[in-house]
């Protein structure tokens, strides 16, 4: 849809990217196989066939949605994002002062948390004020920023000086990253490196791609290693590594045959819906999220519900503990089959608003980067992906904009005796 680096970089192509793999490829061993599956809708695999239909109406919706509004706002005419953005970001001679310390912070914010927090798990942790939970749902967004700050840096200017500086802090970045054992935070952090050079240079070369994809897989097994090395310490105190490189594999097949089953909760809610003759939520789930997603620190006497509970809640679902939460379960459960489609397609036109709205502001570029944890991570439901997302590009642009006006005061008194 796009020209150069950014057509694999969209919010459309990630989005897309990922709805093959939730719902489609990734559903065969459960479909095929349910009784060997970790966790599974009993008798969901029955109405998989009118999932797969929903879901493969609902990811036509988002593309055409994406590229019509895409189209209203003149995206496709010429080179996208434009030559001034691009080349800003290839100069942007007072961003680079600005992102370094944007990048030393999103550090320093990060090891605070780490030493105050037990952050293997940062989605259920209880943490002592507001600003700590904003810092903890902030920490994978936190991670992509130290490493394109320092990567911008040293592909902006490449010296001995930048070169020790960007090893030393993404050194620093890569136990904080294992020690989440998140994929997603290891594997954003790996793209947003690549795509800074990418970016900077202005070509894709057929090797780097496939360094690319070795270290993606290498870091698969690695994180795996790290999950699993860590459970079976807890459990037996003692590590093989036989024992470690079977429950590699065990775990490495449930990711694969449920971790990615993004069918069977659709599966599940068909049934109710159609099937059990259940009513859907009308917004309710969707309410619970904006209401869910203000901070604490405005409204500090909030009841605090998760919108996946809620939908447990109305449709009786408490057979699967951690049903696969994404997207269009969460808009099949407020309108149906058909107004799911529907909220799918406003979905993919907000995204490309979002996107828009980015990329045309101050060091657009680097704000995008710093935010794509926040589009690789499709597990959670329409309302929190976008706000999630899009509160995190605010926050970092805030910052950056602030960095830079205090570079430039600073700069001034210089500028001005030099005069």
């Amino acid at each position: 849809m796009y020209e150069g680096a950014f057509n694999f970089a969209s919010p459309l192509a990630i989005v897309n990217s990922l709805s093959f793999a939730y719902y489609g490829v990734a559903n065969i061993p459960e479909y095929l196989i349910p009784d060997l599956i970790y966790s599974h809708n009993k008798g969901a695999e029955e109405f998989y066939i009118p999932a797969l239909a929903i879901a493969v109406a609902s990811t036509f919706a988002v593309d055409w949605s994406y590229r019509t509004v895409s189209h209203t706002l003149h995206e496709g005419h010429g080179q996208y994002p434009s030559t001034a953005t691009l080349r800003e970001f290839r100069l942007g001679h007072h961003a680079t002062g600005a992102i370094g310390l944007l990048g030393t912070a999103a550090l320093a914010l990060m090891l605070y948390c780490a030493l105050k927090y037990d952050i293997t798990s940062p989605h259920q942790i209880l943490t002592d004020t507001a600003i700590d939970n904003i810092l903890i749902l902030s920490f994978r967004g936190m991670a992509a920023t130290v490493a394109v700050a320092f990567t911008y840096r040293l592909s902006r200017t490449p010296n001995i000086r930048n070169a020790v500086l960007c090893l030393v802090m993404i050194g620093t970045l890569a136990p904080m990253v294992l020690m989440v054992a998140s994929r997603l935070v290891l594997f954003s952090a790996i793209l947003c490196i690549y795509l800074v050079f990418v970016l900077i240079r202005g070509s894709v070369k057929r090797r780097h791609v496939l360094l690319l994809s070795i270290l993606l897989l290498t870091g698969w097994f690695v994180v795996r290693a790290v999950k699993d090395s860590r459970g079976l310490l807890r459990d037996t105190g003692a590590v093989s590594g036989e024992q470690l490189s079977s429950t590699i594999a065990d775990r490495s097949s449930v990711d694969f045959g449920y971790r990615l089953a993004g069918l069977d909760f659709v599966a599940a809610l068909w049934n109710e819906q159609v099937e059990n003759q259940r009513p859907a939520m009308f917004g309710q789930e969707a309410l619970d999220s904006l209401l869910e997603a203000v901070p604490s620190v405005l409204w500090p006497e909030k009841q605090i519900l998760d919108p996946k509970e809620v939908i447990y809640e109305h449709y009786s679902l408490f057979e699967v503990e951690d049903q696969i939460m994404t997207p269009l379960p969460s808009a099949l459960a407020d309108a149906g089959a058909l107004g799911a489609i529907v909220i799918m397609a406003m979905f993919g036109g907000v995204l490309c608003v979002l996107q828009h709205c980015i990329l045309r502001a101050r060091y657009g570029m680097l704000v995008y980067l710093c935010s794509l944890p926040y589009l690789f991570y499709f597990e959670d439901n329409g309302v929190d992906y976008l706000l999630l997302y899009g509160r995190f590009t605010l926050v970092v642009w805030i910052v950056l904009m602030a960095a830079r006006d205090l570079h430039l005061l600073v700069a001034w008194p210089t500028t001005s005796h030099a005069r």
